[in-house]
This record gives structure tokens, sequence and C-alpha cells, in this order.
């Protein structure tokens, strides 16, 4: 059931908000996002100011550094923050697992899933 009061699981509340049009679903990748830009930034802004949030913010703003180090070509502090993320998603038994190497770079490169375009200057096409 999808009203305000009848939530059973977090889908319940996925699918309320998506109805509402707060969240967008792929059902390629079963993942909801955030379509609209302004609420978008208003749920980073709310996890930014809550300090349950703290690591969260803290792993989000390393994905932006880290995506300017790339775009910059920063090959070393590419790897430094690489390896820290792979430090804090892997445990000493799984380290070289392809798998745990896997997650740390989808961790680190997490900002990723906002449109790459708010970041580079906009192209320029020359007429054909």
């Amino acid at each position: 059931m999808n009203t305000m009061t009848d939530f059973l699981s977090k889908d319940d509340a996925f699918t309320y908000l998506t109805h509402l049009g707060y969240l967008a679903y792929d059902y390629n990748t079963k993942t909801c996002r955030i379509p609209n830009k302004e609420v978008r930034m208003e749920w980073f802004n709310a996890l930014e100011d809550d300090k349950n949030y703290k690591v969260t913010d803290k792993i989000i703003k390393a994905s932006e550094n880290l995506l300017e180090q790339t775009l910059q070509q920063n090959s070393a502090e590419v790897a430094k923050a690489l390896n820290r993320s792979h430090v804090h998603v892997a445990s000493h038994r799984n380290y070289n697992n392809e798998q745990a190497l896997a997650s740390a770079v989808y961790l680190a490169f997490i900002d990723t899933i906002t449109p790459l375009s708010k970041r580079l200057p906009p192209a320029t096409v020359s007429p054909t």
C-alpha cells in the first residue's frame, strides 16, 4: 500500500517517493536516484549538517577531490586516494581480492553518480 502511514518496508517508502517524483527508478540496475538537482542538493546539505552523516559527507568530499585529481591527471594523489579507500573497504583477509578492489574504486568515485557535466566546462561543438 502506498500511503504516508502504511509503510511496511523501505521499498514501500522508495515506491511512494518515486510516485511523488522525488526519486527515479532504474529498472536495469534496480536502483533509485534523486533526479531533481535542487532536491539532490538539499539532500547533500542535510547529510552535511547532520552529525550522524559526517562519515558519509567525508566520503563524498573525498570522492569529489578524487575526481578533480583524476581530471587533472595527478596520478600520485589518485593512487593515494584509491589506497585509502581500499584500506577502508578491505580486511587483511580479502585485501588482494578483486571484488574488494572493485568496491574500493566504486566507493572512491561515489560522487560520479551525479552528472559529470556539472564539473566540466561547456563543450564547444563545431558545426559539421
